[in-house]
């Protein structure tokens, strides 16, 4: 097994402790955010920062412990930088749907008392597609028409949540979450991998 196998398999096994000593000391929170996705290194060059919408779930565990699951679903601007066989032209100023979601463990260190102010550390891993645009063009039909290339990949993330309690009704928590996401999938002969800055709140089921 590679580095990535053993760090999935033993991330799952920290999941399964925990999930087994939740028991009725375990708490529910809904959590809903918004923010950009920025694209790093090469991957930039066909992805471009663009806006981004997730929510999730926290399940908090014995000992300040925590596991967080999110979802989101985005559109990415893409500019394609490889010409095809199909066609003598580049796809650009155009969207690509981009669909994550990700399982992460991690733990709360109270910075303030009685919760004030709380920094999580997490790590975690999930999967994602997008849903890359193309344009194949039939110069002896004089046509154009647009397909999509869909690609799926795992990948691994890591990243830190700062909570605040507000102690109001309407916006009793809210949160700054940061994360750095990377996988091996190659999209325009770059790897895909991006930072994700989040402001949400987090609301108690």
């Amino acid at each position: 097994m590679n580095y990535k196998t053993h760090f999935l398999f033993l991330l799952i096994l920290l999941l399964n402790s925990y999930i087994a000593q939740a028991q009725d000391s375990s708490k529910i929170n809904i959590t809903s955010s918004v923010g950009l996705i920025s694209p790093q290194n090469s991957f930039k060059n066909a992805f471009s920062q663009s806006f981004s919408i997730s929510s999730g779930l926290v399940l908090k565990l014995p000992k300040n412990f925590f596991i967080n699951g999110t979802f989101s679903v985005n559109m990415l601007k893409y500019n394609q930088r490889q010409l095809d066989a199909s066609s003598s032209y580049l796809f650009v100023n155009t969207t690509s749907p981009f669909i994550q979601s990700s399982l992460s463990i991690g733990k709360d260190l109270e910075i303030i008392k009685n919760k004030r102010l709380v920094f999580s550390p997490y790590i975690g891993f999930g999967g994602f597609m997008i849903m890359e645009p193309r344009l194949n063009v039939d110069l002896n039909k004089k046509v154009i028409s647009k397909t999509v290339i869909n690609h799926f990949s795992p990948h691994v993330l890591v990243g830190q949540r700062l909570y605040f309690n507000t102690k109001t009704k309407l916006l009793k928590t809210i949160f700054i979450d940061t994360f750095y996401w990377k996988s091996n999938l190659s999209i325009q002969d770059s790897k895909a991998q991006a930072f994700t800055f989040m402001v949400g709140i987090k609301i108690n089921k």
